[in-house]
């Protein structure tokens, strides 16, 4: 008996004394987790269109471009229905593909990579508030949640590690000295040009700053400085602070919008939060029914958020720890909540990424009170668990055609999903079985946009071009996207309307300038038709934006013979 009470004390003083070792093991398990979508060859969903068909990340001459752009309308142009302004992620996104090239699967490892960095950043916040073998239990479980696997695994979730990775870095050094307060204040700059979300790190430090009687107004008055310079920055180049697209509670009241949401975020966020389970990728309509006054369960989820929205006060009031991990917790989530800004969706499971912090320090604190065996019983157990989970969740990310089928498993009524798959279904070789989904997604929804493009694009690579015209004819409005114009001049041509054509190549060059088959198509259609001098300037264009397509070297040689 005392032989183990040696051996345990002896475990516990290298716990304590060697904390980083804990991380260790779960960051080898962090990369198997994700070793299937490391080596993923596929862009799924918005990668497609954030990265990989995203024209101003080509050229570095295009690189005050992109940082002068809409997130959203570097991809789409200038009908995105989303107004975000993201300059720092799309420079990872840049970085990434100048030195890793653009095949996804660096991207991905850069995704693995700054998530185990995350980990690491907030073992270091954390051990400034708990103990140290608490800070590196609540840091190892954050590694393996089965909810992050979004946010990892998915490209475009690296706004929601990035935006964390550089909060907490500007916590770190805001709390460290009055000397390192400048490069706190970078960290804050580059959160909040990553990713909207940042703006309420202000109010956290203030929370923080009052829970430990830290008087530095000074601080507090220069982050809200750099809010308001930011503020005045969106507005610059995106004509509004932020827009979230179409309303996903559009003509639905107040009430229902309350209940819907306090509802979703019991079944959806809590219940997968803390077990890994009931993960879904696709929430659009009509997967969640909307709560009516009439529906109890709703009612009595509100009754348990408020409740823990008194709790949080209280417990600010009285300067309790409870009261900082609400803010924590409530703080990153809110502007995502449908009460103070409207989105097209009604959640997913990237936005719990901060979050999430709550419940591995929470575990943690519990683990702690366990003696040695029994906790590293329940911490292997834990790991192990949230392991098998996660890579099972990560699976689904190993392809584009795995990512829609599941998709259609997780909401079976969404148009989107199907429609999803169908062009999976597509670049495999499956056209019939594409079309048929195609078909099922304007089923769910009569005015899917994205239904009726591809069933478009699929009949004109089949020569049914009048069949092909009259499903582009359905895609109008904001949906008319460049893609859109360049199929219709695509028609045009085959049909010898050579006039139309050009004028929808520049339609879609009006929408999106730096669309580079608009400008090649442009400058092959100039060729063609006795005009050298402008073929020659979209030729150049096109070069600039798609250096390494697979056209370029032979306009780089026609280019070359005209000299």
């Amino acid at each position: 008996m005392n032989h183990f009470s040696t051996r345990a004390r002896r475990a516990a003083a290298i716990w304590n004394s060697h904390p980083l070792a804990v991380l260790i093991l779960p960051v080898i398990i962090s990369f198997a987790i994700y070793a299937r979508t490391i080596a993923s060859t596929d862009f799924i969903r918005d990668d497609a269109y954030i990265i990989a068909s995203n024209g101003l990340l080509g050229s570095v001459r295009l690189l005050p471009r992109l940082l002068s752009t809409g997130y959203w309308e570097g991809a789409m142009g200038s009908v995105a229905p989303v107004q975000e302004y993201r300059p720092a992620l799309m420079l990872s996104f840049f970085l990434n593909r100048a030195v890793l090239g653009t095949n996804p699967w660096g991207y991905h490892l850069v995704n693995v990579l700054l998530h185990a960095g995350v980990a690491v950043a907030l073992f270091a916040a954390l051990k400034r508030f708990l103990k140290t073998a608490t800070a590196a239990l609540a840091a190892a479980l954050f590694l393996t949640l089965p909810v992050h696997v979004e946010s990892v695994a998915y490209i475009v979730g690296r706004s929601e590690i990035l935006v964390l990775l550089f909060l907490l870095l500007s916590w770190i050094d805001l709390e460290r000295s009055r000397e390192h307060w400048r490069r706190g204040l970078l960290w804050f700059m580059l959160a909040l040009l990553t990713k909207e979300q940042a703006v309420v790190f202000p109010i956290l430090l203030a929370a923080s700053d009052w829970m430990h009687k830290v008087k530095r107004n000074w601080v507090h008055a220069t982050l809200w400085l750099v809010v308001t310079a930011n503020m005045a920055l969106r507005l610059v180049v995106l004509g509004r602070p932020f827009h979230g697209g179409h309303d996903y509670f559009a003509d639905k009241g107040a009430l229902v919008r309350l209940l819907t949401v306090a509802k979703f975020w019991v079944l959806h966020y809590a219940v997968p939060l803390v077990t890994g389970s009931g993960l879904c990728s696709d929430y659009s309509r009509p997967l969640i029914p909307d709560s009516a006054a009439g529906d109890v369960f709703a009612w009595l989820c509100l009754a348990f958020w408020v409740s823990l929205l008194l709790a949080t006060t209280y417990g600010l009031w009285r300067k309790r720890p409870l009261g900082l991990l609400g803010i924590v917790f409530f703080l990153p989530v809110l502007p995502t909540s449908h009460l103070i800004l409207k989105l097209d969706t009604i959640g997913a499971e990237r936005f719990l990424y901060t979050p999430s912090i709550v419940v591995c320090v929470l575990a943690a604190l519990a683990l702690e009170r366990l003696r040695l065996l029994a906790r590293s019983l329940a911490l292997v157990l834990l790991l192990t668990v949230y392991s098998i989970e996660s890579a099972a969740r990560a699976e689904i990310w190993r392809s584009e055609m795995a990512y829609a089928q599941a998709s259609v498993r997780d909401n079976p009524v969404s148009a989107g999903a199907r429609s999803t798959l169908g062009l999976a279904l597509l670049r495999n070789g499956r056209a019939v079985e594409g079309e048929t989904n195609f078909r099922k997604a304007l089923e769910l929804n009569p005015k899917h946009p994205a239904a009726y493009f591809n069933l478009g694009r699929l009949y004109y690579d089949q020569g049914r071009i009048a069949e092909a015209d009259r499903m582009l004819a359905q895609v109008t409005g904001d949906a008319a996207d460049a893609d859109v114009w360049v199929m219709r001049a695509l028609i045009a041509e085959r049909r010898g309307q050579l006039d139309y054509a050009a004028t929808a190549y520049d339609r879609a060059l009006t929408i999106r300038p730096w669309d580079a088959t608009a400008h090649f198509n442009l400058g092959r259609l100039a060729l063609a038709t006795g005009h050298p001098a402008i073929s020659t300037q979209h030729f150049r264009r096109y070069l600039e934006i798609a250096p390494e397509a697979s056209d370029a070297p032979q306009v780089r040689e026609l280019l070359e013979k005209r000299r």
